[in-house]
């Protein structure tokens, strides 16, 4: 069985998936819409062609041997949007970190390096698969070169394949006509001029007959239009230009050997530095790719286990802790400044396995306990309590007409310093604010809740986790979240406003409000009413 080679058209991918997708950006501001996007047809093509070798090419920003030829050679195109230059190298660094090999070439296109390597692998007896947005590629088709066109439908991305004989029934030219077919119709995104008042069926009917350029050219007398044939004379030379302009140079100056390209199994995509990126750049979708064994040690984070019945023996002397609490309030963690990290479980038959990051410390004890009261007590002591969603803890310990101001709320922290974030979890507050990645909650269980997966018993030691890194994010990011703030002139509106505000809404959540529902109907009905009028107006105006 042949081996099998795949050439990556990279601008042309990009560019395909920055004008599908909308607009996405991560909590620092980068946009990734076309990383995203590119990753996405790269890994839905490598799932089906599995190939042995893959190259991506890339064009250089300077000008190619076709801009000496010809000045305005692509001069109508416009400038790459900010938005997409900013990814370009964002994609080349995971494509490196995933082990795949880039090539460049100054003074030619990506089309010329895909061309090159494209004719050597043929020569060496290897299949080749050429993924790209643009049909200029299907001059390179072949009995052994497919050119792959991605359609995205409904979230799945689908392929045209042309192989030579395709390209026949298609567009009725071989090929290598195809040229001959471009320089009689030029093209106006690359700003080849062709041949004017000559258009893609007076094109394809002159290719058909004559087969190329310059035969069609020693027969310009007998062609038809009238008009077509004087053209042809008068525009001889622009023609012959237009063919060199679209011919895809198969003999360039390649210095990459494409054996570099190897791959040996799926696997090299999936490592460490690449899930650092993926974590970066909140690739999320797309971090399931990743072994969730991988994901899940690929921070190493060291604690106890106790019984929640142990939690009323500690005796509790350090002044500041991280906390989690989980909602049914089964599994509690707590960090100190020591490092030391204690997860308190109501599940007294658990086990953990030997390569566990974890120490076992149940003292016989087989009765649960509930753990709400010593958190309450833990709550009140006058410590310094860091924890992620203080109203929500509020809500599962039932804490009525409670208030504090030794609890600090790391989310509500983290968003006065960047508001227009998604989320607050201990992932990205943990990768935003101390510069390390660590699996994420859904690396970890998935979509289940911490409540729903503890109860599956193949997934408590995860959950543990989660409450344990949540514990040790919480206690470390204050600091440096504290300091953001005093330095932005917040720190106040944190402290005299916001926390005292999350003791207000939740009080009001728990009381709840009294509305007047025949009242509340009738203003329903009157917005209804006013939108369907300004609709109105507006398809008016």
């Amino acid at each position: 069985m042949s081996e099998k080679i795949l050439l990556i058209d990279a601008y042309s991918i990009i560019n395909r998936a920055f004008y599908g997708i909308p607009d996405l950006t991560n909590s620092e501001g980068i946009h990734t819409n076309a990383v995203y996007g590119f990753l996405n047809i790269f890994f839905s093509t490598y799932t089906k062609v599995r190939p042995d070798y893959i190259l991506v090419a890339f064009d250089v920003k300077q000008k190619t041997f076709r801009h000496l030829m010809y000045e305005q050679y692509k001069g109508t195109r416009k400038p790459m949007p900010e938005e997409l230059q900013q990814q370009v190298p964002v994609l080349k660094d995971i494509l490196h970190a995933m082990n795949i090999r880039t090539v460049e070439l100054p003074g030619y296109e990506a089309d010329d390096i895909i061309g090159t390597y494209s004719r050597k692998a043929e020569s060496e007896g290897m299949d080749v698969v050429i993924l790209s947005g643009d049909r200029d590629l299907l001059q390179l088709a072949t009995e052994k070169v497919m050119i792959s066109l991605p359609k995205t439908k409904g979230g799945k991305t689908e392929y045209e394949e042309y192989f030579s004989e395709d390209v026949l029934k298609k567009y009725q030219v071989t090929p290598t006509e195809f040229i001959d077919l471009k320089s009689l119709m030029g093209d106006q995104s690359d700003n080849i001029p062709g041949i004017p008042g000559i258009g893609e069926k007076t094109a394809t009917a002159i290719i058909t007959k004559y087969s190329s350029l310059e035969s069609a050219l020693e027969h310009a007398d007998e062609i038809k239009p009238k008009k077509a044939s004087e053209n042809l004379r008068l525009f001889r030379d622009q023609g012959i230009l237009s063919k060199k302009l679209a011919a895809i140079n198969t003999d360039s100056p390649v210095e990459c050997d494409m054996h570099e390209g190897r791959i040996a199994s799926e696997s090299i995509f999936y490592n460490d530095e690449s899930y650092s990126l993926f974590k970066k750049y909140e690739l999320n979708r797309l971090l399931s790719r990743f072994d969730a064994k991988n994901a899940e040690n690929r921070t190493d984070i060291t604690y106890q286990i106790r019984t929640c019945a142990e939690l009323l023996c500690e005796d509790i002397k350090q002044k500041e802790a991280g906390l989690y609490v989980n909602e049914n309030a089964s599994l509690a963690a707590i960090c100190f400044p020591d490092n030391t990290i204690t997860v308190y479980t109501d599940d007294t038959s658990a086990a953990v396995s030997s390569d566990s990051q974890m120490s076992f410390n149940f003292s016989g004890m087989a009765a649960a306990s509930d753990i709400k009261p010593e958190i309450i007590k833990l709550l009140s002591s006058g410590k310094k309590i860091y924890v992620f969603g203080l109203k929500k803890l509020l809500h599962i310990l039932d804490m009525r007409d409670f208030e504090s101001r030794d609890i600090y709320d790391i989310e509500v922290m983290s968003y006065l310093l960047n508001p227009l974030q998604n989320s607050y979890t201990y992932d990205i507050i943990s990768k935003d604010h101390l510069d390390r990645i660590v699996p994420s909650k859904e690396d970890l269980i998935g979509r289940m809740s911490p409540d729903e997966a503890y109860k599956i018993s193949e997934n408590a030691d995860k959950c543990r986790k989660i409450a344990a890194l949540s514990a040790e994010t919480a206690l470390k990011s204050f600091p440096v979240l504290k300091e953001a703030l005093e330095d932005a002139d917040m720190w106040n509106l944190f402290r005299e406003i916001e926390m005292p505000l999350t003791y207000s809404l939740y009080n009001m959540e728990r009381e709840g409000v009294k509305v007047d529902a025949a009242r509340l109907a009738e203003f329903s009905e009157y917005l209804g009413k006013s939108a369907e009028s300004l609709s109105a107006e507006i398809f008016k105006e």
